[in-house]
């Protein structure tokens, strides 16, 4: 039978917004001598899929490989826990953040709607420790918007009213409503949290968490520079807004290799078809804009 097993290009709104993602098949086993997958666009939305593709990755026994949004693939054998995590209330809740078991630090939002919260963003204050003369790091993330945060980007186009084609048009072309969107979502932190990395005295941004879900949230690798980092310890404090965000686990590495290209290989489908029964390989074997509309 076909399981639920990855959520890629999650937040993927508008052409000019899109992205090349990758989402590691936990689930998938061989059928019949292949590998079959179901693709389905449950949300109440258009899906336009340009490329798609089954990857294989070749790696040392006993290491993981996990992937960053730029695409390069990271082998490894241990992820660091954190020292401590602490929140803005100074409670330590480190252990939300250990390993990835589907229990998730997250705003707490009580089905009372009468509940106002006191605070528009957390404070989420992470200390690891830093091996000496490290001069970059990875931090491994499994995290993405929450529910909420899914909602809201539907709630945040209605509010365009009869004007949001217009918008749309703008975004495509790359106008001064794709830089007001981008400068938004930066400065809010709704679908990228930044990292604010202890330097000195001071905390500066040095890397941002990506957004994933709301159904099922993926393994993404942060790169970190440490060069300006002194001591034994290494510090940041993320401050993701109330109720947009949920976390499984954050964990720093430090030994580890990038894939070579040699060892990462592409496959075509060899059979895809629509709920019609219309052949669609042409539509979804390369980036040239001949996208499959669904």
């Amino acid at each position: 039978k076909y399981v639920f097993d990855s959520e890629p290009l999650s937040g993927v709104i508008s052409e000019s917004l899109k992205r090349t993602d990758y989402s590691r098949m936990e689930l998938l086993k061989p059928s019949e001598g292949k590998f079959k997958l179901l693709v389905r666009n449950q949300p109440e939305e258009k899906e336009m899929i340009d490329e798609l593709k089954l990857v294989f990755v070749t790696h040392p026994e006993n290491t993981f490989v996990t992937t960053n949004q730029e695409g390069d693939f990271f082998n490894y054998k241990r992820i660091i826990r954190p020292l401590s995590v602490t929140d803005e209330k100074g409670k330590d809740v480190s252990v939300f953040f250990y390993e990835k078991d589907n229990i998730r630090w997250q705003t707490l939002m009580p089905v009372d709607t009468s509940y106002n919260a006191s605070e528009e963003r957390h404070s989420l204050k992470f200390t690891f420790p830093k091996p000496k003369d490290a001069e970059n790091a990875l931090l491994l993330v499994n995290c993405g918007s929450a529910y909420w945060g899914s909602k809201m980007i539907k709630i945040m186009l209605q509010l365009k009213g009869d004007k949001v084609n217009d918008w749309y048009g703008n975004l495509f072309n790359g106008g001064r409503e794709m830089q007001k969107l981008f400068r938004f979502l930066w400065d809010e932190e709704l679908f990228a949290v930044k990292v604010n990395l202890r330097e000195g005295e001071n905390y500066f941004t040095r890397a941002y968490l990506p957004a994933g879900g709301p159904l099922m949230d993926e393994d993404r690798i942060v790169r970190l520079p440490l060069n300006n980092v002194s001591g034994d310890f290494v510090e940041f404090i993320i401050n993701p807004p109330a109720g947009f965000w949920k976390i499984d686990q954050i964990g720093m590495i430090y030994d580890y290799e990038i894939t070579e290209k040699n060892k990462i290989k592409e496959y075509d489908a060899v059979f895809a078809e629509d709920q019609d029964g219309k052949d669609i390989r042409n539509l979804i074997s390369s980036k040239d804009k001949n996208y499959y509309e669904m």
